[in-house]
């Protein structure tokens, strides 16, 4: 599965206000300008409805729909309600107030994605500073000014040339289940959104962290994958849970928060809820420290591509940080 970020550095050219949490606001933004660019519709019409959307450069990225990425087949009684969106922002700015000339820096990560694709997300990400962002959508409000394509360097060793090596990563499932145990903290750092039983978890639980976690390893893999990747996915599904049932939560200091955010094409303000925090595993097999290092790029759990669920990994006696969440720093 091919994976690229965009570094992105906006400049404000007028004073003014933006949420603390951006990740929804840019995530709207970004669909905005898609939908005005390349939409053929009227905006009011749904795009399961579209004949055009197998063209539509908006539909496939936007609203793509659930189809093998080699097939092009509909993955029909896959438990995929909706396809997985090929993007991931990634934001650590939390001010509100902007006065001109501050710098504004966050991260798009694409995901079986061609370079192609970054002539018209380049395209869009000016239509979106010359449209303005927020509620005002004062034009000309940010101006772009550095555009970067990074590679993750930090990513698991079985991610290499921005490529995820699924096999090589399944390879130790053929011997072992439990080699080389290790122990690390996992810290949350935007609202993460896990269920269980219908209802939003106020803190960490294990089990419903590593499903959600495979569960959105196995969409993406199915929708942008390669060829076989899937299936080899599905063929160590079961093992790799098994594996998961050896770990132990040595501590769990997450706590909930709520958050409410505006959505601005659909006029509403909607509650969200999740948990952010550190904990500590013990006795995590080798095999799942690439699906959690890749969880890092990826995000977990509900409301992932504007953000929500991003978690960092350390390894126990690595330096810790300075903040328990990103959140702490909203201004």
């Amino acid at each position: 599965m091919q994976m690229m970020e965009l570094n992105m550095e906006w400049i404000a050219d007028v004073d003014g206000r933006l949420p603390g949490y951006k990740g929804g606001l840019l995530r709207g933004a970004m669909g905005y300008a898609l939908r005005q660019r390349f939409c053929m519709q009227d905006f009011n019409n749904s795009c399961k409805r579209c004949e055009n959307r197998p063209q539509c450069q908006y539909a496939l990225f936007f609203e793509p729909m659930a189809t093998d990425s080699a097939s092009g087949e509909v993955l029909a009684g896959s438990g995929f309600t909706d396809a997985a969106r090929p993007f991931v922002f990634e934001i650590q700015d939390f001010r509100r107030h902007f006065k001109v000339g501050d710098r504004f820096k966050f991260s798009l990560r694409l995901l079986g994605m061609e370079l192609a694709i970054l002539q018209v997300i380049a395209d869009v990400f000016t239509d979106m500073s010359e449209m303005g962002l927020g509620k005002s959508r004062i034009p000309g409000s940010f101006s772009i000014n550095n555009v970067k394509l990074s590679h993750k360097h930090d990513l698991h060793p079985l991610v290499s040339a921005n490529r995820i090596s699924l096999r090589d990563a399944l390879e130790p499932l053929q011997s072992t289940l439990f080699t080389n145990p290790q122990s690390l903290t996992l810290r949350f750092l935007t609202w993460t959104v896990l269920k269980a039983n219908g209802s939003v978890l106020h803190h960490f639980e294990k089990d419903v962290f590593a499903k959600a976690v495979l569960r959105r390893f196995r969409q993406l893999i199915a929708l942008y994958g390669e060829e076989n990747e899937y299936s080899l996915f599905m063929n160590d599904y079961d093992k790799l849970l098994q594996a998961w049932r050896h770990v132990v939560v040595g501590y769990d200091h997450t706590e909930f928060r709520k958050w409410g955010r505006t959505s601005t094409r659909q006029r509403q303000t909607y509650e969200v809820e999740g948990f952010t925090g550190t904990v500590k595993l013990q006795h995590v097999p080798t095999v799942w420290i690439p699906f959690l290092e890749w969880s890092e790029w990826l995000h977990v759990g509900k409301g992932a591509t504007f953000g929500l669920g991003a978690m960092r990994i350390q390894q126990m006696g690595s330096k810790q940080h300075q903040h328990e969440s990103f959140l702490d720093n909203i201004t």
